[in-house]
Protein backbone atom coordinates (compact mmCIF):
# COMPACT_ATOMS: atom_id res chain seq x y z
CA UNK A 1 0.00 0.00 0.00
CA UNK A 2 1.27 3.50 -0.84
CA UNK A 3 1.40 5.73 2.25
CA UNK A 4 2.43 9.38 2.61
CA UNK A 5 5.38 10.04 4.91
CA UNK A 6 3.44 12.31 7.25
CA UNK A 7 0.95 9.49 7.87
CA UNK A 8 3.77 7.14 8.84
CA UNK A 9 4.80 9.68 11.49
CA UNK A 10 1.31 9.47 13.00
CA UNK A 11 1.36 5.68 13.26
CA UNK A 12 2.64 3.99 16.44
CA UNK A 13 6.32 3.16 16.51
CA UNK A 14 5.83 0.14 18.80
CA UNK A 15 3.18 -2.19 20.16
CA UNK A 16 3.41 -3.60 23.67
CA UNK A 17 2.38 -7.18 24.43
CA UNK A 18 2.26 -9.57 27.36
CA UNK A 19 5.24 -11.98 27.16
CA UNK A 20 2.99 -14.87 28.20
CA UNK A 21 -0.32 -14.60 26.31
CA UNK A 22 1.05 -12.24 23.60
CA UNK A 23 -1.99 -9.97 23.78
CA UNK A 24 -1.65 -6.24 23.32
CA UNK A 25 -1.40 -4.24 26.56
CA UNK A 26 -0.64 -0.69 27.64
CA UNK A 27 2.98 0.35 27.76
CA UNK A 28 2.68 1.38 31.40
CA UNK A 29 1.21 -1.87 32.71
CA UNK A 30 3.17 -4.24 34.94
CA UNK A 31 0.54 -6.98 35.07
CA UNK A 32 -1.39 -8.47 32.18
CA UNK A 33 -5.12 -7.71 32.48
CA UNK A 34 -5.92 -10.88 30.49
CA UNK A 35 -3.81 -13.72 31.90
CA UNK A 36 -2.58 -12.13 35.14
CA UNK A 37 1.12 -12.47 34.26
CA UNK A 38 3.37 -10.18 36.31
CA UNK A 39 6.13 -8.63 34.23
CA UNK A 40 8.55 -5.81 34.92
CA UNK A 41 7.64 -4.29 31.57
CA UNK A 42 5.68 -5.54 28.56
CA UNK A 43 7.48 -6.72 25.46
CA UNK A 44 8.07 -4.07 22.82
CA UNK A 45 7.37 -5.29 19.26
CA UNK A 46 6.88 -3.67 15.82
CA UNK A 47 3.30 -2.40 15.41
CA UNK A 48 0.93 -4.98 14.03
CA UNK A 49 -0.90 -2.39 11.96
CA UNK A 50 2.11 -2.20 9.63
CA UNK A 51 2.11 -5.95 9.02
CA UNK A 52 -1.48 -6.38 7.92
CA UNK A 53 -3.27 -4.21 5.36
CA UNK A 54 -6.69 -4.62 6.95
CA UNK A 55 -5.30 -3.81 10.42
CA UNK A 56 -3.65 -0.68 9.02
CA UNK A 57 -6.86 0.49 7.40
CA UNK A 58 -8.78 -0.12 10.64
CA UNK A 59 -6.19 1.78 12.68
CA UNK A 60 -6.17 4.78 10.35
CA UNK A 61 -9.96 5.02 10.29
CA UNK A 62 -10.28 4.58 14.06
CA UNK A 63 -7.33 6.59 15.36
CA UNK A 64 -6.05 8.90 12.60
CA UNK A 65 -9.17 10.12 10.82
CA UNK A 66 -10.70 11.69 13.96
CA UNK A 67 -7.51 13.71 14.57
CA UNK A 68 -6.91 15.21 11.13
CA UNK A 69 -8.69 17.86 9.09
CA UNK A 70 -11.36 17.15 6.48
CA UNK A 71 -8.85 17.90 3.72
CA UNK A 72 -6.34 15.44 5.16
CA UNK A 73 -9.04 12.79 5.48
CA UNK A 74 -9.94 13.27 1.82
CA UNK A 75 -6.29 13.00 0.87
CA UNK A 76 -5.77 9.85 2.97
CA UNK A 77 -8.82 8.19 1.46
CA UNK A 78 -6.88 7.93 -1.80
CA UNK A 79 -4.58 5.38 -0.16
CA UNK A 80 -7.39 3.11 1.00
CA UNK A 81 -9.45 2.60 -2.14
CA UNK A 82 -8.28 -0.84 -3.23
CA UNK A 83 -10.84 -3.60 -2.66
CA UNK A 84 -8.95 -6.49 -4.21
CA UNK A 85 -5.83 -7.27 -6.21
CA UNK A 86 -4.13 -10.42 -7.44
CA UNK A 87 -1.29 -11.18 -9.82
CA UNK A 88 -1.66 -14.98 -9.45
CA UNK A 89 1.76 -15.20 -7.81
CA UNK A 90 0.40 -17.71 -5.30
CA UNK A 91 0.41 -20.19 -8.18
CA UNK A 92 -3.29 -20.92 -7.76
CA UNK A 93 -6.71 -19.26 -7.50
CA UNK A 94 -6.77 -19.21 -3.68
CA UNK A 95 -7.33 -15.42 -3.61
CA UNK A 96 -10.53 -15.83 -5.65
CA UNK A 97 -14.00 -17.09 -4.80
CA UNK A 98 -14.25 -19.69 -7.56
CA UNK A 99 -13.80 -20.64 -11.20
CA UNK A 100 -16.11 -21.77 -13.99
CA UNK A 101 -15.49 -23.30 -17.43
CA UNK A 102 -17.56 -24.21 -20.47
CA UNK A 103 -15.62 -26.17 -23.06
CA UNK A 104 -12.34 -24.50 -22.12
CA UNK A 105 -9.51 -24.86 -19.60
CA UNK A 106 -8.53 -22.30 -16.96
CA UNK A 107 -5.33 -22.48 -14.94
CA UNK A 108 -2.55 -20.46 -13.35
CA UNK A 109 0.35 -20.78 -15.79
CA UNK A 110 3.96 -19.63 -16.04
CA UNK A 111 4.39 -19.45 -19.84
CA UNK A 112 3.56 -15.72 -19.93
CA UNK A 113 3.19 -13.09 -17.20
CA UNK A 114 2.93 -9.32 -17.29
CA UNK A 115 4.68 -9.15 -13.91
CA UNK A 116 6.11 -11.84 -11.71
CA UNK A 117 6.11 -15.50 -12.72
CA UNK A 118 2.43 -16.39 -13.20
CA UNK A 119 -0.78 -15.34 -14.92
CA UNK A 120 -4.29 -16.68 -15.45
CA UNK A 121 -4.51 -18.72 -18.67
CA UNK A 122 -7.69 -19.70 -20.51
CA UNK A 123 -7.14 -22.09 -23.43
CA UNK A 124 -9.18 -24.21 -25.83
CA UNK A 125 -11.47 -21.36 -26.88
CA UNK A 126 -12.94 -22.41 -30.22
CA UNK A 127 -16.62 -23.37 -29.97
CA UNK A 128 -19.42 -20.81 -29.75
CA UNK A 129 -20.34 -19.91 -26.17
CA UNK A 130 -17.18 -21.51 -24.73
CA UNK A 131 -15.37 -19.72 -21.96
CA UNK A 132 -13.50 -19.93 -18.70
CA UNK A 133 -13.25 -17.42 -15.89
CA UNK A 134 -12.33 -16.89 -12.27
CA UNK A 135 -14.56 -14.71 -10.09
CA UNK A 136 -14.28 -12.73 -6.86
CA UNK A 137 -17.07 -11.97 -4.39
CA UNK A 138 -16.27 -8.51 -2.99
CA UNK A 139 -18.50 -9.17 0.02
CA UNK A 140 -20.81 -6.23 -0.60
CA UNK A 141 -22.41 -4.52 -3.59
CA UNK A 142 -20.76 -1.31 -4.83
CA UNK A 143 -22.42 1.36 -6.94
CA UNK A 144 -19.05 2.39 -8.38
CA UNK A 145 -16.11 0.21 -9.33
CA UNK A 146 -12.89 0.51 -11.30
CA UNK A 147 -11.60 -2.87 -12.49
CA UNK A 148 -8.27 -3.25 -14.24
CA UNK A 149 -6.43 -6.21 -15.76
CA UNK A 150 -3.71 -6.92 -18.28
CA UNK A 151 -4.81 -9.08 -21.22
CA UNK A 152 -3.17 -10.79 -24.20
CA UNK A 153 -4.31 -13.22 -26.90
CA UNK A 154 -2.30 -15.70 -28.99
CA UNK A 155 -3.99 -15.20 -32.37
CA UNK A 156 -6.51 -13.01 -34.18
CA UNK A 157 -10.02 -14.44 -33.79
CA UNK A 158 -12.00 -15.34 -36.90
CA UNK A 159 -15.31 -13.80 -37.96
CA UNK A 160 -16.88 -10.37 -37.63
CA UNK A 161 -17.95 -10.55 -33.98
CA UNK A 162 -16.22 -9.02 -31.01
CA UNK A 163 -14.00 -10.77 -28.49
CA UNK A 164 -14.78 -10.46 -24.79
CA UNK A 165 -11.67 -8.92 -23.28
CA UNK A 166 -12.78 -8.39 -19.67
CA UNK A 167 -12.65 -7.58 -16.83
CA UNK A 168 -16.38 -8.01 -16.12
CA UNK A 169 -18.65 -6.74 -13.35
CA UNK A 170 -21.48 -8.95 -12.17
CA UNK A 171 -24.22 -9.43 -9.60
CA UNK A 172 -23.26 -13.08 -9.08
CA UNK A 173 -20.46 -15.47 -9.94
CA UNK A 174 -22.03 -16.38 -13.28
CA UNK A 175 -24.02 -13.38 -14.52
CA UNK A 176 -21.93 -10.57 -16.01
CA UNK A 177 -23.57 -7.21 -16.74
CA UNK A 178 -20.84 -5.07 -18.34
CA UNK A 179 -17.53 -5.91 -20.01
CA UNK A 180 -14.98 -4.49 -22.46
CA UNK A 181 -14.79 -6.03 -25.93
CA UNK A 182 -12.63 -5.66 -29.03
CA UNK A 183 -13.89 -6.18 -32.59
CA UNK A 184 -10.99 -7.44 -34.71
CA UNK A 185 -12.99 -6.94 -37.91
CA UNK A 186 -13.52 -3.21 -37.35
CA UNK A 187 -10.51 -2.55 -35.05
CA UNK A 188 -12.62 -0.94 -32.36
CA UNK A 189 -12.75 -1.19 -28.58
CA UNK A 190 -16.22 -1.24 -27.06
CA UNK A 191 -18.30 -1.91 -23.94
CA UNK A 192 -20.95 -4.65 -23.92
CA UNK A 193 -23.61 -4.06 -21.25
CA UNK A 194 -27.19 -4.75 -20.21
CA UNK A 195 -29.57 -1.80 -20.20
CA UNK A 196 -32.48 -1.27 -17.82
CA UNK A 197 -34.75 -3.27 -20.13
CA UNK A 198 -32.48 -6.32 -19.87
CA UNK A 199 -31.22 -6.03 -23.46
CA UNK A 200 -27.56 -6.38 -24.40
CA UNK A 201 -26.08 -3.24 -25.97
CA UNK A 202 -22.59 -2.73 -27.41
CA UNK A 203 -21.09 0.75 -27.88
CA UNK A 204 -17.82 1.29 -29.75
CA UNK A 205 -15.14 3.96 -29.79
CA UNK A 206 -15.44 6.55 -32.56
CA UNK A 207 -11.94 5.92 -33.91
CA UNK A 208 -9.99 2.72 -34.50
CA UNK A 209 -7.24 0.98 -32.56
CA UNK A 210 -4.62 -1.68 -33.18
CA UNK A 211 -4.36 -4.82 -31.07
CA UNK A 212 -1.17 -6.75 -31.71
CA UNK A 213 -1.17 -10.49 -31.13
CA UNK A 214 1.01 -11.58 -28.21
CA UNK A 215 1.07 -8.09 -26.64
CA UNK A 216 -0.12 -7.24 -23.14
CA UNK A 217 -2.81 -4.54 -22.92
CA UNK A 218 -3.92 -2.71 -19.80
CA UNK A 219 -7.74 -2.73 -19.85
CA UNK A 220 -9.66 -0.77 -17.21
CA UNK A 221 -13.45 -0.58 -16.88
CA UNK A 222 -15.29 2.03 -14.78
CA UNK A 223 -18.92 1.43 -13.85
CA UNK A 224 -21.09 3.83 -11.87
CA UNK A 225 -24.73 3.09 -11.18
CA UNK A 226 -27.02 6.12 -10.94
CA UNK A 227 -29.99 5.61 -13.28
CA UNK A 228 -30.79 7.46 -15.47
CA UNK A 229 -27.29 8.96 -15.17
CA UNK A 230 -25.18 5.82 -14.91
CA UNK A 231 -21.67 5.85 -16.36
CA UNK A 232 -19.50 3.34 -18.23
CA UNK A 233 -15.91 4.18 -19.17
CA UNK A 234 -13.06 2.26 -20.76
CA UNK A 235 -9.30 2.92 -20.80
CA UNK A 236 -6.73 0.90 -22.73
CA UNK A 237 -3.06 1.44 -21.86
CA UNK A 238 -4.06 4.64 -20.05
CA UNK A 239 -5.94 6.12 -23.03
CA UNK A 240 -9.68 6.59 -22.66
CA UNK A 241 -11.52 4.83 -25.46
CA UNK A 242 -15.11 5.31 -24.33
CA UNK A 243 -17.06 7.46 -21.89
CA UNK A 244 -20.77 6.65 -21.85
CA UNK A 245 -22.94 8.85 -19.64
CA UNK A 246 -26.66 9.28 -19.06
CA UNK A 247 -27.27 5.53 -19.12
CA UNK A 248 -29.95 3.39 -17.51
CA UNK A 249 -28.37 0.05 -16.63
CA UNK A 250 -30.02 -3.18 -15.63
CA UNK A 251 -28.38 -2.94 -12.21
CA UNK A 252 -26.92 0.00 -10.31
CA UNK A 253 -24.52 -1.95 -8.09
CA UNK A 254 -22.24 -4.97 -8.51
CA UNK A 255 -20.73 -7.41 -6.02
CA UNK A 256 -18.73 -9.77 -8.25
CA UNK A 257 -15.80 -9.30 -10.61
CA UNK A 258 -14.50 -11.95 -12.94
CA UNK A 259 -11.69 -12.22 -15.46
CA UNK A 260 -10.71 -14.68 -18.17
CA UNK A 261 -12.90 -15.23 -21.22
CA UNK A 262 -16.64 -15.05 -20.72
CA UNK A 263 -18.01 -16.14 -24.09
CA UNK A 264 -16.82 -16.98 -27.61
CA UNK A 265 -19.17 -15.07 -29.93
CA UNK A 266 -18.32 -16.99 -33.11
CA UNK A 267 -16.86 -20.46 -33.56
CA UNK A 268 -13.15 -20.69 -34.36
CA UNK A 269 -11.36 -23.23 -36.55
CA UNK A 270 -8.24 -22.72 -34.41
CA UNK A 271 -8.62 -22.70 -30.64
CA UNK A 272 -7.50 -19.43 -29.03
CA UNK A 273 -5.74 -18.82 -25.73
CA UNK A 274 -5.89 -15.69 -23.59
CA UNK A 275 -3.88 -14.64 -20.55
CA UNK A 276 -4.84 -12.25 -17.73
CA UNK A 277 -2.58 -10.69 -15.08
CA UNK A 278 -2.30 -7.83 -12.57
CA UNK A 279 -5.99 -7.60 -11.59
CA UNK A 280 -7.02 -4.69 -9.35
CA UNK A 281 -10.47 -3.61 -8.12
CA UNK A 282 -10.85 -0.16 -6.54
CA UNK A 283 -13.17 2.81 -6.17
CA UNK A 284 -10.76 5.20 -7.90
CA UNK A 285 -8.90 5.22 -11.20
CA UNK A 286 -6.08 2.63 -11.16
CA UNK A 287 -4.05 3.13 -14.32
CA UNK A 288 -1.01 1.27 -15.57
CA UNK A 289 1.17 -1.01 -13.51
CA UNK A 290 4.67 0.12 -12.52
CA UNK A 291 6.44 3.06 -14.01
CA UNK A 292 9.68 4.71 -15.01
CA UNK A 293 12.07 6.60 -12.77
CA UNK A 294 13.13 10.23 -12.87
CA UNK A 295 14.49 12.65 -10.33
CA UNK A 296 13.49 15.96 -8.86
CA UNK A 297 16.09 17.73 -6.76
CA UNK A 298 16.88 20.68 -4.50
CA UNK A 299 20.28 22.20 -3.84
CA UNK A 300 20.34 22.97 -0.11
CA UNK A 301 23.07 25.57 -0.47
CA UNK A 302 20.97 27.54 -2.95
CA UNK A 303 17.56 27.15 -1.36
CA UNK A 304 18.65 27.59 2.26
CA UNK A 305 15.85 25.40 3.61
CA UNK A 306 14.68 27.99 6.11
CA UNK A 307 11.30 26.28 6.02
CA UNK A 308 10.01 22.85 5.00
CA UNK A 309 10.46 21.97 1.36
CA UNK A 310 7.73 23.50 -0.79
CA UNK A 311 6.48 22.69 -4.24
CA UNK A 312 8.31 25.65 -5.80
CA UNK A 313 11.72 24.16 -5.02
CA UNK A 314 11.42 20.97 -7.06
CA UNK A 315 12.43 20.65 -10.68
CA UNK A 316 12.41 17.67 -12.99
CA UNK A 317 15.60 16.39 -14.59
CA UNK A 318 15.52 15.87 -18.34
CA UNK A 319 14.16 12.44 -19.13
CA UNK A 320 12.72 11.42 -22.49
CA UNK A 321 10.00 9.23 -20.99
CA UNK A 322 8.79 12.04 -18.75
CA UNK A 323 9.18 14.75 -21.36
CA UNK A 324 7.01 12.66 -23.65
CA UNK A 325 4.15 13.31 -21.23
CA UNK A 326 4.37 17.06 -21.72
CA UNK A 327 7.09 17.87 -19.19
CA UNK A 328 10.28 19.69 -20.09
CA UNK A 329 13.57 19.90 -18.26
CA UNK A 330 13.92 22.18 -15.22
CA UNK A 331 10.19 22.62 -14.98
CA UNK A 332 8.18 22.66 -11.77
CA UNK A 333 6.51 19.27 -11.49
CA UNK A 334 4.15 19.34 -8.58
CA UNK A 335 1.37 18.52 -10.96
CA UNK A 336 3.15 15.14 -10.92
CA UNK A 337 4.73 14.80 -7.47
CA UNK A 338 2.17 15.35 -4.74
CA UNK A 339 3.17 18.22 -2.48
CA UNK A 340 1.61 16.56 0.55
CA UNK A 341 4.01 13.62 0.26
CA UNK A 342 7.19 15.64 0.75
CA UNK A 343 6.14 18.96 2.24
CA UNK A 344 6.90 17.80 5.80
CA UNK A 345 10.60 17.21 5.05
CA UNK A 346 13.04 19.99 5.90
CA UNK A 347 16.81 20.16 5.45
CA UNK A 348 17.55 21.21 9.06
CA UNK A 349 15.90 17.98 10.22
CA UNK A 350 18.15 15.97 7.92
CA UNK A 351 21.23 17.90 8.97
CA UNK A 352 20.62 17.15 12.63
CA UNK A 353 19.49 13.55 12.19
CA UNK A 354 22.14 12.40 9.74
CA UNK A 355 24.92 14.99 10.24
CA UNK A 356 24.52 16.30 6.71
CA UNK A 357 26.49 19.40 5.74
CA UNK A 358 24.88 22.64 4.64
CA UNK A 359 26.11 22.08 1.09
CA UNK A 360 24.35 18.73 0.73
CA UNK A 361 22.04 18.05 -2.18
CA UNK A 362 18.68 16.56 -1.32
CA UNK A 363 17.23 14.49 -4.16
CA UNK A 364 13.70 13.17 -4.40
CA UNK A 365 13.51 10.13 -6.66
CA UNK A 366 10.04 9.30 -7.91
CA UNK A 367 8.84 6.29 -9.89
CA UNK A 368 6.01 7.19 -12.23
CA UNK A 369 3.87 5.56 -14.88
CA UNK A 370 1.52 6.88 -17.54
CA UNK A 371 -2.04 6.61 -16.26
CA UNK A 372 -3.96 8.63 -18.81
CA UNK A 373 -3.03 10.31 -22.03
CA UNK A 374 -0.85 13.26 -21.04
CA UNK A 375 -0.76 12.37 -17.33
CA UNK A 376 1.52 10.38 -15.07
CA UNK A 377 1.09 8.86 -11.63
CA UNK A 378 3.66 8.65 -8.85
CA UNK A 379 4.00 5.09 -7.57
CA UNK A 380 6.98 5.44 -5.21
CA UNK A 381 8.92 8.38 -3.78
CA UNK A 382 12.36 8.29 -2.15
CA UNK A 383 14.53 10.88 -0.45
CA UNK A 384 18.20 10.41 -1.33
CA UNK A 385 21.16 11.98 0.49
CA UNK A 386 24.43 10.54 -0.76
CA UNK A 387 24.27 6.79 -0.07
CA UNK A 388 21.20 7.19 2.15
CA UNK A 389 17.78 6.50 0.62
CA UNK A 390 14.52 6.74 2.55
CA UNK A 391 11.34 5.48 0.92
CA UNK A 392 8.53 7.92 1.69
CA UNK A 393 5.70 6.13 -0.03
CA UNK A 394 5.00 3.09 -2.14
CA UNK A 395 4.67 -0.67 -1.77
Amino acid sequence: MRLPYWLLRLLPMWDYICPRCRRKVSRKTRKCPYCGENYGAPLRVPPRCLKDKKALEDYVHEHIFPKVSAGQREYLARFFTEFFSDGFESGDFSAWSGTSVNGATIEVASDYAKQGAYSCKVSGLDGTAEGGWVYKDLGTAYSELYVRQYWRIDGEPEGSGFWHVGPYVAISGSSDKAKPVFNFATDKWGIHYRDSGGSWVVSYESGTSTVNIGTWYCVELHVKGDNPNSVLELWVDGVQKLSLTGLSLEYESWQYVFVGDRWVEQGQTVARTVWVDCVVVADAYIGLEGGQTYEVYVDAAVQGFASPVTQTTFNVEKNAAVMGQGLSGRETVFNVVDAAVVSVVSMPWFQSMFNVGSDAVLRVVAEVGVVKEGEVKVTRVFLVLGDLAIQLTGD
